[in-house]
């Protein structure tokens, strides 16, 4: 409805025409929308304070719960992959070093390692300790989905949003990662929450807090301060209903947040090609793939984002705010891909608590239908959710296959050699899940941590390094099928100076034990495969 004030020397006492009409007298103003708190207060008024404080505590605690008991099924079961190897790796330096390791790579991923260099060296380095901190960021995520939910809608809506976002795949995926994506998810969620309660009442109190909560988004993840993109709007919206001047210190608090995340950008920036070089190539299939890769499970995305799609919240900024949030963070970076190696869905991971908001938001006032959607999705996603707690789930070796068979193979006096190709990730992984039990590094020249870098330098005279060792396991993994060929310098002594005894296929990698003596192994060896599943056929 229209409110109507009387213009300056009006008759006050009969501001309309005997038919309700303005008269050209009367000024007709849009009425200012009511901020979303007094929306919620006023919804809620008829109920006692007692029922008010239960009906928000289940609304933030019921989601916080079972996001902890679905990230804690299976945390421990993925192999460590390839980023949560060189976590581990990073993270067990000393200080000085780690600083020297971000200056040459993975420079914007610093705040991360530093923190879980203190972590570990509380909690140590299990599969559960590595991931603990991720699937508590995520139980704190949604929490606060379900609180912003309850600001903008109402308890049992902030209930809904943050059940839908625990059902997410994805979600728990990252929620058993030792990354920093639980992170950004984290800080983005709360510096939404936080810009709400700036906007309703911008005061330097409320803008300190947002500021500081931009911050730490820009050390969890660079790329999500696309984030601010959605920010902007509500407060432009905001300013343009309201006038409210104090409402422009948004930018003041955006530019303090900003400055931690300059020397990440700068680190960053000569990284770029080493550190995003395995990205694939942009086509429209990847843009056609972006809602199943975001969320986790393509048809349990798809519903979600077709329910949020219907969404209609009373308050048009408050659409426009969470629309722009969902589409523009993903669509930027898209674009970008274009000329750059920049798609990673897990970027915008964020963008799903924007979703499941406008999901809610369509739910609303209807609780069957809502609980529905919930079981719907849920149901709908549980495939993915088993697949993703699979052994080989975090892309990666099977190190710890790998290890486990050593242990019952390998003989005291045996070394290990590793694929140039694969260096740093079966190395380190050997490393981790075997320790001082694993065969022999024969060839271990430098180590990764005087080269601040994932990589060691390898010996390179290996018949010097190799010596008398006898018993020579071979370990290969992104060209398993490569035998002999590109091992560096130990390549020529293996074809001159042993013979292939033994050879293995584990998951998708391959183990081969090499003899000192005898006849030279190429092009034919004598071969004992104990591995039913391993090619007989094939020589190296």
């Amino acid at each position: 409805m229209l409110h109507t004030s009387p213009a300056p020397g009006a008759d006050r006492s009969d501001p309309a025409g005997a038919d309700g009409t303005p008269t050209p007298d009367t000024v007709v103003t849009a009425p200012e929308e009511p901020p979303a708190d007094r929306v919620e207060a006023g919804r809620h008024a008829r109920h006692s304070p007692l029922i008010r404080l239960v009906g928000r505590t289940l609304a933030w605690s019921v989601p916080a719960a079972a996001m902890l008991i679905v990230g804690l099924v299976g945390i421990t079961q993925p192999v460590l992959g390839w980023d949560e190897m060189a976590t581990w790796s990073a993270t067990q330096r000393p200080v000085s070093k780690i600083l020297s390791f971000v200056a040459n790579f993975d420079g914007v991923l610093a705040p991360y390692y530093l923190f879980m260099h203190w972590w570990t060296g509380i909690f140590g380095t299990s599969h559960l300790a590595l991931r603990a901190p991720s699937l508590i960021a995520m139980a704190v995520s949604a929490a606060l989905v379900a609180r912003l939910g309850t600001r903008l809608i109402d308890p049992f809506g902030g209930l809904i949003a943050g059940l839908l976002f625990v059902a997410v795949p994805a979600v728990s995926r990252y929620a058993q990662d030792a990354r920093p994506y639980g992170f950004a998810v984290l800080f983005a969620t709360l510096a939404t929450l936080l810009l709400l309660r700036a906007i309703e009442r911008p005061t330097p109190l409320r803008w300190l807090p947002y500021a500081l909560s931009v911050a730490l988004l820009g050390l969890a993840n660079i790329l999500a301060l696309l984030l601010l993109v959605g920010h902007a709007v509500a407060v432009v919206w905001r300013f343009a209903v309201t006038r409210d001047r104090r409402l422009l210190w948004w930018a003041a608090a955006v530019a303090l947040g900003l400055v931690p995340a300059v020397p990440l950008i700068v680190l960053a920036m000569p990284q770029h090609d080493a550190m995003l070089a395995w990205i694939h190539v942009y086509d429209w299939r990847v843009a056609a793939a972006a809602p199943g890769d975001i969320f986790g499970a393509t048809v349990a995305g798809l519903l979600i984002i077709g329910v949020a799609l219907a969404a209609r919240p009373a308050q048009r900024w408050v659409l426009a705010t969470l629309l722009t949030i969902a589409i523009a963070p993903t669509a930027a970076l898209l674009l970008a891909s274009i000329g750059s190696h920049v798609w990673v869905p897990r970027y915008v991971l964020f963008t799903v608590v924007a979703w499941v908001l406008l999901a809610a938001f369509t739910l609303r006032g209807m609780p069957v239908r809502a609980v529905f959607a919930v079981v719907v999705v849920t149901c709908v996603a549980l495939p993915a959710q088993f697949d993703m707690r699979g052994d080989d789930t975090h892309v990666g070796p099977d190190n710890r296959l790998t290890a486990e068979f050593l242990r019952t193979h390998a003989e005291p006096g045996d070394a290990i050699i590793y694929a140039v190709e694969d260096l740093w990730s079966t190395r380190n992984g050997i490393e981790y899940y075997m320790g001082d039990k694993a065969p022999r590094d024969v060839l271990l020249f430098r180590s990764r941590v005087e080269n601040d870098s994932l990589k060691d330098t390898e010996c390179p005279d290996a018949a010097a390094c190799i010596g008398d060792t006898k018993r020579l396991w071979v370990y290969r993994c992104a060209n398993s099928g490569q035998g002999l060929a590109h091992l560096g310098s130990a390549e020529h002594f293996l074809r001159q100076r042993t013979v292939l005894t033994e050879r293995y296929s584990l998951s998708t990698c391959t183990l081969r034990l090499y003899v000192q003596g005898g006849s030279p192994s190429w092009p034919s060896e004598p071969m004992s495969l104990r591995d039913p599943d391993a090619d007989a056929t094939g020589g190296d």
